[in-house]
């Protein structure tokens, strides 16, 4: 073996078996979106292979006047800018044309260097083709860049013997890749069921059967209104004793508050559908002046509404100082509050935190005040959740542009006798404690695999 290398292999420059061609800058008036004759742009390069789904169009005409930038089938191509590393084989059976930034490449003489062979020797150099790459945010690399890379190459027959074998090895990758894939979905789907079932009562269905005798519901709830009324008159009498202001009533014992429960579905007899103002006191945050410098970097947790995302929130990206709380509409919430996010980017509005810390809160997140002793906080995080599509479309049945307080504060929801909604919230933990778990070891096996076809390529051209 001559220069660690099997008899028969030699190392050469890419450059001494092909060359580089870069596509042509057609301009964009001349685009379509159907019609014509497909361009291979960098985001028609896929995976392993050429994708053309919405690719764009140019005319026939180009066929002729611009035919060394014409694509056929079996022809390895490559980003050169942004996709730098990004090879793939263009397996369609009809011609396409090569946009700018797409290189391609040419062989000298196909009886003595598979196409294949040198698209799997390229994939192989990703990572040094990675490091020359150059410029400020979107990497560009050129065909010298490509052309001065190290080629090692076998005879033209075992060449062919270790692409059969990368096929093959690849085919079995890409299958795998498929069903891990699947795995997200079916765990989303799984969780959901979980909460569906959680909170309309099917999860404990057998607990209920051995535990017939407690309090139901409504009695809760209406210990829960009398302990807000207790705290509304004591406030009341305070303020008239004081000549303070008197207090507003809180809407969940306000008699003249107009509100709607729809009985969304069927629940248990010892279950009581409600909303959320007779469950809890809903409160908004506010976000303190960023122009002044002295109401930010402080000790106290500020939670932004892209933070509210499904999750336990035990940390925040940004705090304030006490000047900060005191000089703005936020306010600190107890461990325990469950926070709603009522406006926000994306997915964002309509999903729901729970604090495991003390924090405020910015001006487009409600934070949900619950007495424990009556509801569960965890409980009415998990049937939020469960509710996510509802929230985003307001929470009350109808297509509400926004969420706001009031609106929080009528979204509905059905609630269990205190025992078992801790008993909602232990199943509920461990049955997610399980898809964690499902979810580590997916993860674990994808990133092998999501690595293993540089190994197997590295090993190839070491003979």
């Amino acid at each position: 073996m001559e220069n660690n290398l099997p008899k028969g292999w030699i190392r050469c420059e890419i450059s001494d078996v092909c060359k580089i061609q870069n596509g042509f800058a057609f301009p964009s008036n001349d685009f379509k979106k159907e019609d014509g004759i497909p361009i291979i742009k960098q985001t028609q390069l896929g995976e392993y292979f050429v994708e053309l789904d919405k690719c764009l169009y140019v005319d026939k005409k180009f066929l002729n006047t611009k035919k060394e930038f014409i694509v056929s089938k079996g022809d390895v191509l490559f980003g050169m800018s942004g996709s730098i590393g990004k090879f793939c084989v263009y397996n369609f059976d009809f011609t396409t044309l090569l946009n700018q930034r797409v290189g391609k490449i040419l062989l000298y003489n196909e009886k003595e260097i598979s196409k294949r062979y040198i698209y799997y020797y390229l994939r192989s150099t990703i990572n040094s083709l990675l490091k020359k790459g150059k410029g400020l945010g979107v990497l560009n690399i050129s065909s010298k860049d490509i052309e001065t890379e190290e080629l090692i190459i076998p005879s033209f027959l075992e060449q062919n013997h270790i692409v059969n074998k990368l096929d093959a090895l690849t085919q079995k990758i890409q299958i795998i890749k498929e069903r891990l894939d699947t795995i997200p979905l079916i765990l989303k789907h799984f969780r959901q069921s979980i909460l569906y079932t959680a909170v309309s009562g099917k999860l404990t269905e057998d607990w209920r059967k051995i535990n017939m005798n407690i309090e139901s519901a409504d009695k809760l709830i209406y210990k829960l209104y009398n302990r807000k009324l207790e705290v509304y008159e004591r406030e009341f009498k305070k303020a008239a004793i004081n000549g303070s202001r008197k207090p507003k009533i809180f809407r969940g014992i306000d008699k003249s508050y107009q509100f709607q429960i729809l009985n969304d579905y069927d629940i248990p007899t010892s279950w009581e559908w409600t909303i959320i103002d007779k469950i809890s006191n809903v409160a908004l945050g506010g976000t303190p002046s960023r122009k002044i410098s002295e109401y930010w970097n402080g000790n106290i947790f500020w939670v932004s509404s892209g933070e509210v995302a499904n999750n336990i929130i035990i940390e925040t990206k940004e705090k304030i100082t006490i000047k900060g709380l005191e000089n703005s509409n936020a306010k600190v919430y107890p461990k325990g509050t469950v926070l709603l996010a009522m406006i926000g980017e994306g997915k964002t509005r309509g999903q729901v935190s729970i604090l495991d810390i003390d924090a405020t809160t910015n001006q487009n997140v409600a934070g949900l005040i619950l007495d424990n002793e009556f509801i569960c906080s965890k409980y009415v995080w998990y049937f939020l959740m469960s509710r996510y599509e509802n929230l985003r479309t307001g929470g009350l049945g109808g297509a509400q542009p926004a969420l706001n307080a009031e609106r929080v504060g009528q979204i509905n929801i059905c609630i269990p006798p205190i025992e078992e909604q801790k008993e909602i919230v232990r199943r509920v933990e461990n049955l997610f404690k399980f898809a964690d778990k499902i979810e580590a070891r997916y993860k674990k096996a994808k990133d092998y695999i999501d690595k293993l076809p540089q190994t197997i390529l590295a090993k190839a051209f070491r003979g």
